[in-house]
């Protein structure tokens, strides 16, 4: 009897455990199951209740979302607040307008020179202490000369780079003067201890060359960029050539004949350059407007050759002059520009003037010579014009 009353209980206990599990099966479906429009009325009024039970509406949690920015990402969790992602944590990044990059460009350089025309010879009623001028002169203006300038840069980080350069420019000029009437031609030129411009003075031409090279080797870095401006220094080295070369023939119907005078300048400098440069950028248009200001600072020789010579017997006019000095040489160009979208091309055209400070110059020369005072020989050459440039960057 006793195991019977046992055997019974446990049955029992069992059926009990078993009726448990089934229950919270049954709770868990109900509560993954959406209600639909047809169990409204089920859930919204139990059985036997007379006010309706509350129903509670199931939202989905929205998904995982990122935005992606240029330099960072935000990440969003329901209402939670952005986290900012690292810009190495997105897919890909783009390259800064102002980052630094390998390339190659090419300038076009229409440029002419200032303080060098030089007067060679001016028409005169006579060739006495007191004879007036009668307007005709006699010089040479070099005008405006293509040249160019080439160089390469080589990306050494996103705001630095090392760049180099090689510029060349070179321009003449040569013009003739025929006095008219019964006036006479007055040498500018010609050495004053020699004066042959006789009443037979008839005729006087000139030539006139200048050429100029430079080549520049310097680590340019960026001192601030944003979206729309950015500021880079540069400083190197820089190596500067500059040449000039004048003739000056007038025929002379006496003993001496015809008298050439020819001039030649040389100067080989060296030295230390510093620049800066900015732009200002427009991300909707691809057109930018930009700065540069260089100088440098270049030591060397400068060699100056004056030789004077008669067509027929009459001695020659000889001198050699030799200076080393520091000539100061600065620039500053301006302009307008565009780039693509990837910043790999860019075109540009722009303003540019440049000084050659304390250097000597042909008229300066001469002057010296026909003064015999060679102390303070020297005055400003400058070069202004346009520059186009094509840049191409990897």
């Amino acid at each position: 009897m006793v195991r019977r009353i046992r055997s019974l209980g446990g049955r029992l206990i069992l059926v009990g455990l078993a009726v448990s599990a089934a229950g919270e099966l049954v709770e868990g479906a109900d509560r993954g199951r959406q209600p639909s429009s047809g169990d409204s009325a089920y859930f919204s009024r139990a059985e036997g209740a007379a006010e309706p039970v509350p129903v509670r509406s199931v939202e989905a949690r929205p998904a995982l979302a990122v935005e992606a920015r240029p330099i960072s990402a935000s990440r969003r969790m329901g209402g939670e607040e952005p986290i900012e992602m690292p810009c190495e944590e997105l897919v890909s990044c783009e390259i800064p307008w102002w980052a630094h990059r390998s390339g190659v460009w090419g300038e076009l350089l229409y440029i002419r020179p200032g303080s060098t025309d030089i007067v060679y010879a001016i028409e005169q009623n006579d060739v006495v202490d007191n004879a007036f001028p009668t307007g005709p002169v006699g010089d040479v203006a070099i005008q405006g000369a293509m040249g160019f300038r080439v160089g390469f840069g080589v990306c050494l980080s996103e705001c630095s780079s090392l760049v180099a350069s090689y510029s060349y420019w070179s321009g003449d000029d040569s013009q003739q003067i025929t006095r008219m009437g019964d006036n006479v031609l007055l040498s500018e030129i010609i050495h004053p201890s020699t004066i042959t411009s006789g009443s037979q003075s008839l005729q006087a031409n000139a030539a006139y060359d200048i050429s100029f090279n430079t080549a520049d080797l310097a680590h340019r870095s960026l001192i601030v960029g944003d979206d729309t401006f950015a500021l880079n220094w540069s400083a190197g080295l820089r190596y500067g050539n500059l040449q000039q070369q004048f003739q000056h023939q007038q025929t002379i119907s006496t003993a001496t004949g015809l008298v050439t005078v020819d001039s030649k300048i040389d100067f080989d400098g060296f030295g230390l350059m510093f620049g800066v440069d900015g732009m200002t950028y427009s991300y909707r248009t691809g057109f930018y407007s930009y700065g540069k200001a260089m100088i440098s600072m270049l030591a060397g020789e400068w060699k100056g050759a004056f030789r004077q010579q008669n067509q027929f017997p009459g001695g020659i006019v000889a001198n050699n002059y030799e200076d080393f000095r520091i000539t100061p040489q600065g620039e500053l160009e301006v302009g307008l520009g565009w780039q693509n979208c990837s910043g790999n091309l860019r075109l540009s055209v722009g303003y540019l003037a440049t000084g050659w400070f304390d250097s000597v110059t042909t008229r300066s020369y001469v002057d010296a010579v026909h003064a015999g005072n060679y102390t303070n020989v020297g005055e400003t050459l400058t070069f202004s014009g346009l520059v186009t440039r094509v840049e191409f960057a990897f």
